[in-house]
């Protein structure tokens, strides 16, 4: 394999990775924003499913890579360099089909109604943290989140799929730098026995 197809295979994995993140990012934001569940059921299916969702990230960036360095030339290798490019290609390409799935996800949904789910959530935490004993004003931080919530104009797409892109290069690129390091291989040089 050469480099001719580094950006091939990097764009078919981060398609995949991206894909599946995507389909990750719509379930949480309906459930915790849209659903009409209450937010200590929603909690717990919610943290499931997020660190099952990084295991598949990071398990989905090893794959991908792992089997790009196989499939690299025995007398050429798989350098670290090479493997951590891949993983932030992939990351990068992931991160902006995020982006521009929670865009879309959410102009459907309607950005009012993801707003009014939001502050519906801000005050259920503000409710549990009364009922567990603080007071009035130990909650004041809620009643300012909920207030610059509905403040808040509706971000571009470009805003959006920046953010994601930044996200997924760092939260690819960190274990990234573990996955080139395991994935890595050294050239092996032939020896003619003339």
């Amino acid at each position: 394999m050469n480099n001719k197809t580094f950006f091939s295979d990097a764009m078919m994995a981060g398609a995949i990775v991206g894909v599946v993140m995507a389909l990750s990012r719509i379930f949480e934001r309906y459930e915790l924003f849209f659903s009409t569940s209450e937010l200590l059921s929603v909690v717990t299916p919610y943290a499931i499913e997020w660190v099952l969702m990084v295991g598949i990230f990071v398990w989905l960036l090893f794959f991908f890579t792992r089997r790009r360095a196989k499939a690299a030339d025995a007398e050429v290798g798989f350098s670290y360099g090479q493997a951590l490019s891949f993983v932030l290609v992939v990351s990068m390409l992931a991160g902006i089909i995020v982006g521009l799935a929670d865009t879309i996800f959410i102009n459907a949904m309607g950005y009012d109604v993801y707003v009014d789910g939001m502050v519906t959530r801000i005050a259920e935490m503000r409710n549990l943290y009364i009922e567990a004993g603080l007071t009035q004003a130990d909650v004041k931080s809620f009643d300012e989140m909920a207030a610059a919530a509905r403040m808040t104009e509706q971000p571009s797409i470009f805003m959006n799929i920046f953010v994601d892109l930044y996200n997924y290069i760092l939260f690819g690129g960190l274990p990234g730098l573990i996955i080139a390091a395991i994935v890595r291989r050294q050239p092996e040089y032939r020896v003619n026995n003339d």
